[in-house]
C-alpha cells in the first residue's frame, strides 16, 4: 500500500468540489489526507515541534471549511499553534460561523492531534470536543519524541468520536519531520 500511495502522490493534483463529490469513501479519505501532507509542507521546521497538516471538513458535504499546518497562525501568548488548532481558529472567524458550527464535521489530520501541551495550552483533543467533530482521521500516531505518553487517540475515543488510521500513509505524513528523525 505504500507504493501505492507514493505513486499517487507523484501523481496527485487538487480537485474541483464537483470532482471530489465523486470520489468513494476510500478514495476521499485519501485525497483529504493528501491535502493534509500539502498543509504540513508549508510549516517552518522547528527542532521543538512537529510539522502537521490538517483539513476541517463538513463532514456529509465533503467541503472543506479551512486548512492549517503548524506555527501558522502567530498568537500573542499561545505559544506554538498546532495545525488543528488553526483549522478551528479560522473555523471560528468564518462569517457563516454561526451556522456551520451546528452540522456535523470532520478533521484530517498527519498526525494524531495532540492530548496534552507542554505550552500548557488547550490540547488539539480538547479543542476538537468543543466543536461538532464527529470523525478524526490520522495518518500517524504521536511519536513519543516530546510527550512520552500521548493521549489525543484515547481522549477522543473516550468522547465518542471516531477515530480513523489510514494505513500506509506513515511516511509520507513524516515527510515533512524529516529535520526530527533522528529523534523518532
Amino acid at each position: 500500500m505504500k507504493e501505492s500511495n507514493s505513486k499517487k502522490k507523484k501523481e496527485f493534483k487538487e480537485l474541483n468540489s464537483e470532482e471530489v463529490k465523486t470520489l468513494a469513501e476510500k478514495e476521499l479519505d485519501e485525497y483529504f489526507m493528501f491535502l493534509a501532507i500539502e498543509e504540513s509542507k508549508k510549516a517552518n521546521k522547528v527542532d521543538s515541534a512537529f510539522s502537521v497538516g490538517a483539513i476541517l471538513i463538513l463532514k456529509n458535504e465533503k467541503t472543506i471549511l479551512t486548512r492549517g499546518f503548524s506555527r501558522e497562525i502567530k498568537e500573542i501568548n499561545m505559544g506554538n499553534t498546532h495545525a488543528e488548532e488553526c483549522c478551528f481558529i479560522k473555523f471560528k472567524s468564518m462569517k457563516e460561523f454561526e451556522i456551520l458550527k451546528e452540522k456535523e464535521l470532520a478533521i484530517f489530520s498527519t498526525m494524531e492531534p495532540c492530548g496534552k501541551r507542554l505550552s500548557g495550552n488547550k490540547s488539539c483533543s480538547e479543542i476538537i470536543l468543543q466543536y461538532n467533530v464527529k470523525r478524526v482521521v490520522i495518518g500517524l500516531r504521536e511519536p513519543d519524541n516530546f510527550i512520552k505518553q500521548t493521549e489525543g487517540y484515547d481522549l477522543l475515543c473516550a468522547n465518542n468520536i471516531i477515530v480513523d488510521y489510514l494505513d500506509g500513509f506513515e511516511d509520507l505524513c513524516m515527510e515533512s519531520n524529516s529535520h526530527l528523525k533522528k529523534k523518532i
